[in-house]
């Protein structure tokens, strides 16, 4: 037979020399020892794994096995078992084929005390054996040289799997340490999952690994995925009518592997596909790979609740039972689960729908719209957002909000390349056009690009090519997470400032780490978040008392303020009233392609006076300030008496539209008449509360009279 597998002389054997020499081939290669090998062999191999099959532990893995398997391993155990008898067999030569031998128990999870212990049973055969083929007193020396030289070489064989199963745990080890690595740096959410998802395909054995997530129906996407057949796997369950894997909803999966983790937040595995009932529906789509057992791992919330699932597949029954295997998918869950929290409210983006979006992004069908932002205080606008969309095949529009979590870290810095270039060529085009236009442009950059050298070289390079002045490109940094180098983080914003660029904060509110970053580092401007604009339309003051405070604390560090996501006209004037130096939203402007610009600017109007509202927000905001004024006066009474006869907002809006006598003129007059005596009686509260309620109600009255005209 072949004794010559490939082998690994890289190891020191030496100790084993005497099992392999000369006088024990002799005695091996009598032809009575090898006409019996064949016959032994078989018979062994019979005996070793029924005593196998005897075990609860081991009869357990070998169960889930087919038959015609358990007939392979039968017979490669039998050929195994007949290479240590082979008088041509190298130390080399076998420990390679023991190693492989390992790797195969190993992988479906037979254990190393389990395999020892049949070894013993293991080497009383081989002493048995030696005792029948040599009986005689004259063989006796032959039969003792015999026995330690099989002796040895079945220790030589115990300790080539034992290294075998001792380097699949180191490796799964080597797994966990590249995966807390990935958690501790990865920023990108995109490139995060695909990180994670290539990291675990290296498992030795891991032929699928994916992580989907359910859409509005409760059906799993595969969003992004990786192993041997990862991407065949993907072709195959899709055209082979497999139904969807639901795990919420009508429809949803009751049992199974997937239905538990799914609902019960802890891993599951599934040690033999085709015998599991459960995944019937896609058993044969599965079988067609190889694909043999499974596990799924839930990345939960703190909540304990489900919003993504590992799903990991393999062509070894049994693999993901091993001990090791298992304390590795726990491990990887409570690795992932918090860490990958990151992505639970982005949108579900399926993985061969990613591809699509990152094919659009290399052709360069990137088109960029721009945002007005106006004035507040002065009614002009000098100023432009740019926001990127995609252009679909057909010539539709594709929304960030679609394509933008699909991108990784290399796919955004190229669409700022792409954005950077059309902005560029667009600011020419205004400039060169009628009047001779000369606005500045904001350009999103991600939470870590300021550090990345590629982002500076792209902008220093593009800009100056284009030969525009840095002074009209502002930066938006969308601050997400606490930064790695704070130090090298304020270094670079200097630097960007030193050089004539403007470094804006977006999204301010949105977090506490953003509050603290605002007098750390040197920005020049920042952004309301949107989110906490729109809540006006639930609780009104709620939130124009955060952007009243909010837009205080930014000016007393000296950094303009503008205020996203002003859809109403209303929430306009409270943003102007509050003292924002500018504005952005629907109720100004919507994203516009650049030949649009131009035409807009010539048509728009300004009509709003900070100082005299003429809506219940702008009067609430105004309210808002008058209690500040008035609360700073309180050490002296003598001006508090003044300070509340003159006309204020609220007043000045019941002016306007001609609401004397009117309730709210009857409850500032009340409040007003409390207020003359300091802020600190009930009276004072219980009136500034029912004042805000009542602008509350004008305002809301207001919108639903808007909205049904």
């Amino acid at each position: 037979m072949d004794v010559s597998p490939d082998s690994d002389e890289t190891r020191n054997l030496s100790s084993y020399d005497s099992a392999y020499g000369e006088d024990v081939a002799a005695i091996l290669a009598d032809p009575a020892i090898q006409g019996a090998v064949e016959e032994a062999s078989a018979r062994f191999a019979d005996r070793f794994y029924d005593a196998l099959f005897r075990r609860d532990s081991t009869s357990q893995i070998l169960s889930r096995l087919e038959p015609a398997e358990v007939a392979h391993l039968k017979r490669r155990f039998a050929q195994h078992f007949a290479l240590l008898l082979s008088p041509n067999l190298t130390k080399y030569a076998h420990y390679s084929w023991a190693r492989k031998i390992g790797v195969v128990h190993e992988r479906i999870g037979l254990d190393l005390p389990t395999l020892l212990e049949a070894y013993h049973s293991y080497q009383d055969e081989v002493l048995a054996l030696v005792r029948a083929w040599l009986p005689g007193d004259a063989q006796c020396r032959q039969r003792e040289l015999l026995a330690s030289a099989l002796l040895r070489r079945t220790m030589l064989d115990m300790e080539a799997q034992s290294l075998s199963h001792d380097e699949a745990h180191g490796k799964l080890s080597a797994i966990i340490s590249r995966l807390t690595r990935l958690v501790r740096e990865a920023a990108n959410p995109a490139d995060f999952l695909q990180g994670c998802v290539d990291t675990l395909a290296r498992v030795d054995g891991v032929d699928v690994c994916l992580v989907a997530r359910p859409d509005s129906q409760g059906v799993l996407r595969v969003e992004v995925i990786g192993g041997a057949v990862g991407v065949r796997y993907l072709e195959h369950i899709g055209s082979a009518g497999c139904p969807p894997m639901r795990v919420r909803g009508r429809g949803a999966i009751a049992n199974g592997t997937v239905a538990h983790a799914w609902r019960d937040g802890v891993p599951q595995v599934c040690a033999a596909i085709s015998l599991d009932a459960t995944w019937e529906p896609w058993e044969a789509a599965l079988a067609d790979l190889s694909l043999r057992s499974a596990a799924a791992v839930p990345l939960v919330d703190e909540s304990g609740q489900s919003y993504s699932l590992l799903l990991l597949f393999s062509r070894w029954p049994s693999f993901f039972n091993a001990i090791a295997r298992w304390d590795m998918l726990r491990h990887i869950q409570q690795l992932l689960g918090h860490s990958a929290v990151r992505i639970e409210h982005g949108a579900v983006v399926a993985a061969s729908q990613r591809e699509i979006y990152r094919r659009r992004l290399r052709d360069g069908a990137v088109r960029m719209v721009y945002q007005p932002i106006v004035d507040l205080q002065a009614g002009t606008v000098g100023h432009l957002e740019a926001l990127a969309r995609l252009v679909a095949p057909d010539g539709s529009i594709i929304p960030p909000g679609e394509f933008l979590p699909a991108l990784g870290n290399n796919d955004l810095l190229q669409l700022f390349e792409l954005g950077l270039h059309q902005v560029c060529r667009d600011l020419h085009a205004w400039r060169d056009g009628v009047g001779g236009w000369e606005p500045s442009v904001s350009i999103n950059l991600p939470a870590d690009a300021i550090t990345d050298d590629a982002y500076r070289d792209v902008l220093l390079e593009t800009v100056a090519k284009a030969g525009i002045p840095p002074a009209r490109i502002h930066l938006e940094v969308l601050e997400t997470q606490d930064c790695v180098s704070f130090d090298e983080r304020k270094g670079r914003i200097m630097a960007l400032r030193s050089a004539g660029f403007r470094v804006v904060q977006d999204d301010l509110g949105s977090g506490h780490s953003s509050l603290l970053r605002l007098n750390a580092i040197p920005f020049d401007g920042v952004k309301i978040d949107q989110g906490l604009v729109r809540s006006a339309f639930e609780d009104p003051s709620r939130a124009l008392e955060f952007i009243c405070h909010l837009t205080a604390l930014a000016k007393n560090f000296g950094i303009t303020v503008t205020v996203e996501g002003l859809e109403d006209p209303a929430l306009v004037e409270a943003a102007a009233v509050l003292g924002a130096e500018q504005g952005q939203g629907y109720a100004i402007a919507r994203p516009m392609p650049a030949e649009e610009v131009l035409p807009w600017r010539e048509r728009f109007r300004w009509n709003i006076d900070p100082k005299s509202p003429r809506t219940p927000l702008g009067a609430f905001a105004g309210y808002l300030l008058w209690g500040q004024q008035h609360k700073a006066l309180e050490h002296w009474p003598e001006l508090v008496g003044h300070f509340v006869r003159f006309p204020c907002a609220v007043q000045r809006y019941i002016d306007h539209h001609g609401l004397q006598g009117s309730a709210l003129q009857e409850l500032l007059k009340e409040h007003h008449a409390v207020a003359a005596n300091g802020t600190s009686s009930p009276e004072f509260r219980r009136t500034g509360h029912d004042l805000k309620v009542l602008l509350g109600l004008h305002w809301r009255q207001q919108r639903a009279i808007e909205k049904s005209a």
